[in-house]
């Protein structure tokens, strides 16, 4: 999800904000399309399937092919549990359902009717916004640039006097604050969505 641009660490970021908080389902699975549309391995998996003919179903097996192929994860193992992880994202967004495999039947993912029509508009919407990304890009630079210049203010400076040379204390902060990682690799969807609900609760307590 931190990947989505969803969660930082154990907190809703504004695009988790706005997809959690959504009431209305198609307004919601279109917004998490959307952070999907701007991760590549999700992305370009995405727009390959709809230009292969746009099949009814996909066998799990079909995706780590694919992302091996492109030199996406790092390792077989590494891409079957990503494999599960992305069916039930695609699931979140909408576009179909993941069906775990069972009694001789592959896992597969089967897709909605308007899958293509989905997948399509929220590739266009992405980049209507290009231009405005660079401009957002170039404001991020000169923030950065100013930060950078603030933190070299407020390092220990060594200046010289008449006592020799002494260093001038710093006024840096700690933080009160730490981050951590959600790993979902082993989460099955159940899991991923309540998770995203429990985050939701934790944003709504703390505003009360």
């Amino acid at each position: 999800m931190e990947l989505l641009g969803i969660i930082s660490g154990l907190n809703l970021t504004s695009r988790g904000k706005a997809i959690a908080f959504e009431s209305d389902e198609l307004v919601r699975n279109s917004l998490f399309l959307k952070a999907i549309m701007e991760y590549p391995p999700y992305e370009y998996f995405l727009l390959y399937v709809i230009q292969d003919g746009a099949p009814e179903e996909t066998e799990i097996d079909f995706l780590k092919n694919y992302w091996g192929k492109n030199d996406y994860g790092t390792s077989p193992n590494n891409r079957n549990e990503a494999a599960s992880v992305c069916f039930s994202i695609f699931q979140l967004a909408g576009l179909g359902e993941y069906i775990i495999g069972r009694k001789g039947k592959s896992t597969r993912f089967i897709w909605r009717d308007n899958y293509v029509s989905k997948i399509n508009a929220a590739k266009e919407s992405n980049d209507e916004v290009v231009s405005e990304n660079f401009t957002v890009e170039n404001n991020q630079i000169n923030d950065l640039q100013e930060k950078q210049q603030m933190e070299n203010s407020l390092q220990p400076q060594i200046i010289q006097t008449n006592n020799g040379y002494k260093m001038t204390p710093s006024n840096l902060t700690f933080p009160t604050t730490i981050e951590i990682k959600v790993d979902f690799t082993d989460w099955d969807l159940k899991k991923i969505a309540a998770f995203i609900k429990l985050l939701k609760d934790i944003e709504l307590d703390e505003d009360i």
